[in-house]
């Protein structure tokens, strides 16, 4: 499967957006998609398109691609997307709830973890289902969203809309969804996280949501006013208390790390927030034993310099201590910077 490949500016316009992608298949079995470098496209980054199972996306930089960054559709077999950074997808259709830097619809039993995602869309991490039908793609041909796990990932949201989770309202096909052990970086006093509820009928989201809320100690009067406005967004402390989502996830202020100009985005990263992600007590995720670089997690955290991650356009994207990435199109963003040899 693809490995090592530059994937970039793909798609056009006036071509008919559901099929355009840096990489698109359908009918993945047993694929891995590692390693490459996937910018500019329009629509999408990575696209496995139904029917999925037993797949992975992993070692990937996945930038500036329209709607999504990574895509899965109608799988219903383990899928992991693990060790992947993916900053500034998801901006060419603002206010869509089919973006993201991360995005699955129609799929179940996705673990997501020790992804870097800096958010300047609608969405860092985006799984709905969004809409309830027959779905001839998978085994029993109902499409669930169910048994989807969203682990260990550092996200830091730039857009002062954008939400860091978003994940379906619980019904009979979408069930088991966990989000927790995540870093993110944000204004405190917003509401991060979000609730999918396109494939539902009006009167039953609100019940739904309502009983949600009055179940995890919202005072009836406050949880029937809240079930009436659409979207359901929520602050940690209500997805928290409400749906036991995220309770080890770690919220902080976010600094100031981007600065432009005309032809690069440039992204600093002082040791102070990479120390934060290090110092992260999160469990081990099954299938995922190595870092973005290939080697085993630090047993303990190390002093980092400062990080430099800037557009593909400057051909300087992200830097730290491991085995280097030249071979996917990345360089150190200084020659003087400390780096240890590859093994």
């Amino acid at each position: 499967m693809p490995w090592g490949v530059p994937l970039e500016h793909n798609g056009w316009h006036e071509v008919i957006r559901f099929e355009n992608a840096g990489l698109k298949m359908h009918g993945t079995n047993g694929a891995v998609v590692r390693g490459n470098l996937v910018r500019d496209n329009f629509y999408s980054g990575i696209w496995l398109d139904s029917p999925g199972h037993n797949n992975r996306i992993t070692q990937n930089v996945c930038l500036n691609n329209s709607h999504q960054g990574i895509f899965i559709e109608a799988a219903w077999g383990k899928t992991l997307i693990d060790n992947n950074i993916c900053s500034g997808n998801g901006t060419g259709l603002p206010g869509s709830r089919y973006t993201g830097d991360i995005y699955a619809h129609q799929s179940s039993n996705i673990t997501c973890a020790h992804n870097l995602v800096f958010c300047r869309g609608d969405y860092a991490i985006n799984f709905h289902m969004y809409a309830r039908k027959d779905w001839g793609a998978v085994p029993d041909g109902v499409a669930r969203v169910s048994h989807n796990r969203i682990l260990n990932n550092p996200i830091y949201l730039r857009s002062p809309t954008a939400r860091a989770v978003r994940l379906p309202l619980g019904h009979s096909l979408a069930t088991d969804n966990t989000s927790d052990y995540n870093v993110i970086w944000a204004s405190f006093n917003r509401l991060l996280f979000e609730l999918a509820t396109d494939e539902l009928p009006e009167s039953e989201q609100q019940m739904t949501y309502k009983w949600d809320l009055f179940r995890g100690g919202i005072e009836p009067e406050r949880a029937r006013e809240l079930a009436k406005h659409l979207p359901y967004q929520l602050s940690i402390e209500q997805w928290r208390q409400v749906y036991d989502r995220d309770i080890h996830s770690v919220l902080r202020a976010a600094p100031t790390l981007w600065t432009e100009d005309s032809s690069a985005v440039h992204l600093w990263l002082p040791a102070m927030f990479v120390d934060q992600i290090l110092q992260m007590d999160c469990p081990p995720v099954a299938d995922s034993a190595t870092d973005y670089f290939g080697n085993p997690p630090c047993p303990c955290p190390v002093p980092l310099p400062t990080y430099r991650f800037s557009s593909l356009k400057s051909r300087r994207i992200f830097r730290r201590c491991g085995r280097s990435p030249q071979s996917i199109g990345l360089r150190p963003s200084s020659s003087n910077s400390p780096v240890h040899s590859p093994n």
